[in-house]
């Protein structure tokens, strides 16, 4: 846990996407390893918080997956689009959840997660 701490400071995330995934030169094999072990070691950490259920009346955590909502899929749609009526936005909406992996014949997509689900790791 520590060493995530410093890597995290360092931005060793945003130094591996400009230096290693977005350079010129194709990733090879042995990279492409590291890269995943990385990616599993870094996942591990965060399992307590993967596990964690969310709760439904925290408003921050609602507030969290609306704006995943919106990072996902308001690029598609046209912003600030008030035209629509509020049974085409519901369905949009229930669209959108759908594709992100919330089961959408709940009310709430807090209350929606399946219970494999990632659980509070988004808030990450």
């Amino acid at each position: 846990q520590e060493m995530a701490n410093i890597l995290a400071q360092k931005q060793l995330r945003s130094i591996i996407l400009t230096h290693v995934i977005r350079a010129q030169r194709a990733i090879n094999n042995e990279m492409a390893h590291q890269l995943y072990v990385l990616q599993v070691l870094t996942f591990n950490l965060l399992e307590d918080r993967m596990m964690t259920k969310m709760d439904p009346q925290d408003q921050a955590q609602r507030d969290i997956i609306f704006e995943l909502r919106r990072i996902a899929f308001d690029a598609e749609s046209e912003p600030n689009n008030s035209s629509g009526s509020m049974e085409k936005r519901k369905s949009m909406y229930t669209r959108d959840y759908k594709k992100l992996g919330f089961i959408v014949s709940k009310l709430s997509p807090v209350c929606a997660l399946p219970p494999a689900s990632p659980g509070l790791t988004s808030a990450t």
